[in-house]
C-alpha cells in the first residue's frame, strides 16, 4: 500500500515533530470541542473515577498514576497488543488499518466508560493513538511503543497540569 505524502512525512519527521503532531491533533479533535461546547449540560460528563480514587491517595500517585503508569499499560494492551497481534496474523498494511486500529480504539474507548462522552473522546483518541502506533512501525528512530506511550503520557501530563491550575 502506498503511503501518502503526509504519512511519509511524518515517519521521517524528528520525533519532537512526530509527538507534537499527534498531540496537537488530539487537542484539536478531543479537547476543544468540549472546552468550546456543553455536553450533556453537566460537568461530570468528563469525570474519571480512576483518576479520582488516585487523587485520594495523594498528587504524587495521581501524577505518577497518569503520567507513567497508565500509559505504559494502556499503550501495551491497546495499541502494542492489538496493532502487532493483527500484523502477525496479516502483513498487509490495509488489514492493519481498516480492522486492527478500530478495533484498538474501540476497546480503548470501553476501557473509559466513565461516560458516553468521554467515550466518544476516548474513541477518538484511541484512533489517534493506534494510528501513530502504526506509522511509528515504519519509522526507523523510536520503537512505536515509546512513541505512542510518550504521546499518551504528554497528554495526561498536561491534562495534569491543567488540571491543577484550575482547581
Amino acid at each position: 500500500m502506498e503511503k501518502s505524502r503526509f504519512c511519509s512525512y511524518l515517519i521521517r519527521s524528528n520525533f519532537f515533530v512526530f509527538i507534537g503532531f499527534f498531540f496537537l491533533l488530539n487537542f484539536i479533535l478531543v479537547q476543544l470541542p468540549f472546552l468550546c461546547f456543553e455536553f450533556g449540560g453537566s460537568e461530570d460528563v468528563l469525570r474519571n473515577t480512576t483518576v479520582e480514587l488516585m487523587e485520594k491517595q495523594g498528587k504524587t500517585v495521581l501524577l505518577y498514576g497518569t503520567v507513567i503508569f497508565i500509559p505504559f499499560i494502556e499503550t501495551f494492551v491497546f495499541q502494542f497488543s492489538i496493532i502487532k497481534g493483527v500484523r502477525l496474523i496479516s502483513k498487509k498494511a490495509w488489514v492493519t488499518i481498516f480492522l486492527a486500529i478500530p478495533l484498538s480504539a474501540i476497546l480503548f474507548s470501553i476501557a473509559h466508560g466513565y461516560s458516553i462522552y468521554y467515550q466518544a473522546a476516548a474513541f477518538i483518541g484511541g484512533l489517534i493513538l493506534a494510528a501513530a502506533f502504526f506509522l511509528g512501525m515504519y519509522r526507523k528512530d523510536w520503537p512505536a511503543f515509546i512513541l505512542v506511550f510518550m504521546i499518551h503520557s504528554c497528554w495526561n501530563l498536561f491534562a495534569f497540569v491543567m488540571e491543577e491550575l484550575t482547581a
